[in-house]
């Protein structure tokens, strides 16, 4: 949920790991987030997971929150059935490679994604073993 900038604000993002929620000022706002639910292709927000932002926020802020609340969006999250990610030659291109299911860990494994990668396009020899990551119907 994104809202104008209280005014105590905090100077730099941070995460509250035990409620689970991220703040994240910015100079034109200030945000709360980092909820998360498995609910397929609905696009609606739970206004109680709204609400546990803000009860969240509200142990270790002055202002936690203010109004109006400007807006609530969500993003989605590529997953997979097995939660490992597809690092793969697409089917039917040979020049294309799927990179992506990488879950919540997309940003922390980027870097061992983009070497393997940069290996199957240059066709070099895989540093990790491809096959748990190749894209199959059978997953």
């Amino acid at each position: 949920m994104t809202m104008p900038r209280p005014k105590v604000c905090p100077r730099y993002p941070m995460i509250l790991e035990d409620e689970k929620v991220a703040i994240t000022p910015m100079r034109s706002g200030y945000r709360l987030g980092s909820t998360m639910q498995f609910a397929g292709y609905d696009s609606s927000i739970d206004p109680k997971r709204l609400a546990l932002l803000k009860t969240g926020s509200k142990k270790y802020l002055r202002e936690p929150y203010c109004e109006p609340v400007v807006e609530t969006w969500y993003g989605w999250r590529p997953m997979t059935p097995n939660g490992l990610p597809i690092i793969s030659h697409a089917p039917r291109f040979e020049n294309v490679i799927i990179a992506a299911g990488h879950n919540m860990i997309g940003l922390m494994s980027a870097p061992a994604t983009g070497r393997h990668v940069s290996e199957l396009l240059t066709g070099q020899r895989t540093s990790i073993d491809a096959r748990p990551y190749q894209l199959s119907t059978k997953r």
